[in-house]
């Protein structure tokens, strides 16, 4: 049995959002390149695709009875500092198993670092009905040339991220420009106080 194609038209191509990468590559905003979903937080189920208006960034936890993903909910419209500190504090609910349903379903983007446990890369399953999930891993050393020391190397700390998308709303270019945007903020995270 054949698929039907899903070709789309020129028309039909999404919009380019204020602070996403342009044609010239640049990101205006990082709270939008680095914290709403790609494709503006479209999620698939089997009778439509939705659209998120606001950013909620799910966080996975390991805790003793599996994996879940609490909700940092609206992190487009927070500062890193109060992200941190919810983030913290859903975890250690997480953990206790005292995380309310509201608190773990839905979201429009996760993120899963498994960095801490000392791995350098790793691919991430989508969480239905969402449509990305950016998979962190840890940050190592690694011996680069430098044209600014007398030795002509130097030692940078690298980290691995991976990001699996549908591309049934995410176009791999689109999926590229978020992880070039999100380069860059980890390079220059001064940036993030911009």
């Amino acid at each position: 049995m054949s698929r039907p194609s899903r070709s789309r038209s020129p028309t039909s191509r999404r919009p380019t959002r204020p602070g996403w990468a342009t044609s010239s590559g640049s990101a205006s905003d990082p709270s939008i390149a680095l914290l709403l979903a790609l494709t503006d937080g479209l999620a698939i189920t089997r009778a439509s695709l939705s659209r998120y208006k606001k950013a909620d960034i799910c966080v996975a936890v390991a805790t003793p009875t599996g994996l879940i993903t609490p909700i940092i909910k609206d992190a487009g419209g927070k500062g890193l500092a109060a992200i941190s500190s919810e983030t913290k504090a859903l975890a250690a609910k997480a953990r206790d198993g005292k995380l309310k349903p509201e608190e773990y379903q839905g979201g429009s983007f996760t993120v899963s670092n498994l960095g801490m446990f000392g791995v350098s890369h790793f691919t991430a399953i989508i969480n239905p009905p969402q449509s990305c999930i950016l998979a962190v891993g840890a940050t190592s050393p690694k011996v680069v040339p430098s044209a600014s020391t007398e030795s002509g190397f130097e030692t940078v700390n690298v980290m691995n991220v991976t990001l699996t998308a549908d591309h049934r709303t995410v176009d791999g270019a689109v999926g590229a420009q978020f992880l070039k945007a999100f380069k860059g903020y980890m390079e220059n995270p001064l940036t993030f106080m911009l």
